[in-house]
């Protein structure tokens, strides 16, 4: 995902990037369920999928203050200016959703325009 993004020519749009992930997933032949959001530098959800769903859960423009403490939103301030993987611990973010640890940041061209959370 992280290549996928850093060698398109602007920031896919959440279907094309859905259609991405899903392609990889059905080479890998994995079969589980996955959560995948893009997040910009204020922390505001501008979308999030699912395997075949966009935004079911009604995430895009919510603020990620309103599902992680004070110390976690610090920690992905810092993660804006690392260019590596951060783990968290497992949230649930609705019934159902667990979202999986794993934390990029997003950069085109320089500067960081957000994150993608899984």
């Amino acid at each position: 995902m992280h290549a996928y993004i850093k060698q398109a020519e602007e920031m896919p749009n959440a279907k094309a990037f859905q259609q991405f992930v899903n392609q990889q997933l059905k080479g890998i032949k994995y079969k589980d369920s996955l959560v995948v959001s893009f997040i910009d530098t204020t922390h505001t959800f501008q979308y999030t999928f699912t395997k075949h769903q966009i935004d079911s859960i009604k995430f895009k423009g919510r603020k990620v203050g309103s599902i992680r403490d004070s110390t976690e939103h610090n920690r992905l301030n810092r993660l804006m200016t690392h260019d590596s993987l951060q783990l968290f611990y497992p949230l649930n973010l609705v019934e159902g959703w667990v979202g999986i640890p794993i934390i990029f940041k997003v950069h085109r061209n320089d500067p960081t325009i957000g994150y993608i959370a899984l």
